[in-house]
């Protein structure tokens, strides 16, 4: 059994209403074909409430309950709207499997919020990008030069920051750290803190003096004089935040 529909204007619906008695099972050769229109091809409504569409597959390691193909760039495979309540709930493992076709990078998920930009999203390699917070523990996956994978967690800071590190070397008791250009273009204003540590035995003090938004300059007291390797670490807010000290969140 096949069903095709067709509409020359574009602007026209569709509308389908198939009532299908007890006694009639579609094989699965059975399909519906939609071409031409801006509207849905399927459109199940529930209202007030209820389940509007539902797909079961049972049984097996294959097949899914509801599967959505879109061919070629832009449009969705499956969109869900949630107007008050869940746009879309799926059951079974995975509950849901998104595959992208070809080796060019598409996107195998995108969310988009009230206001109808994206807010979280998925490429088909893998990457990740949300605008939001991340509640809970960070926790990641590291792997070792042994080839086994251990669990790292991320520190947490009151405010946001942006770390840089380096080393310098000591001429009689004095250096200086400019910083690169890129890094000097993420901080928001000139303050920012800095930590040093000698990698040898100094004469004097070492301390931090100069500090500009193109870098800072390490000196030793005297009598010092040391020639001497320094580690040092940089600290700044970055560009365009409000550094609030642990601003309160809403509960998870």
């Amino acid at each position: 059994m096949k069903f095709t529909f067709a509409s020359a204007a574009p602007p026209a619906a569709i509308v389908l209403v198939l009532l299908l008695k007890p006694a009639l099972a579609l094989t699965s050769h059975d399909e519906t074909d939609c071409t031409g229109g801006t509207g849905p091809c399927i459109a199940a409504v529930n209202s007030p409430g209820g389940v509007g569409l539902q797909g079961v597959s049972n049984g097996g390691s294959a097949g899914a309950g509801v599967s959505g193909i879109r061919s070629g760039s832009g449009g969705s495979a499956v969109q869900a709207i949630n107007g008050g309540g869940v746009g879309l709930f799926a059951q079974g493992n995975p509950a849901i499997e998104a595959r992208a076709s070809g080796n060019a990078l598409t996107l195998l998920y995108r969310g988009l919020g009230s206001d109808g930009l994206p807010v979280f999203r998925v490429d088909s390699k893998g990457t990740a990008v949300f605008k939001g917070k991340v509640i809970g523990a960070h926790e990641s996956v590291q792997i070792t030069s042994t080839g086994q994978a251990v669990t790292t967690f991320g520190s947490a800071s009151t405010t946001p920051t942006i770390e840089d590190f380096g080393e310098i070397s000591l001429a009689g008791g004095r250096g200086y750290v400019r910083f690169d250009g890129r890094f000097a273009s993420v901080m928001q204003g000139a303050r920012y803190f800095v930590f040093v540590t000698p990698q040898g035995p100094v004469a004097g003090t070492l301390y931090v003096t100069e500090k500009t938004p193109s870098g800072f300059a390490v000196r030793e007291t005297p009598p010092g004089r040391s020639n001497v390797a320094v580690d040092y670490r940089i600290v700044v807010a970055p560009f365009g935040t409000a550094p609030e000290r642990l601003p309160i969140a809403p509960a998870p």
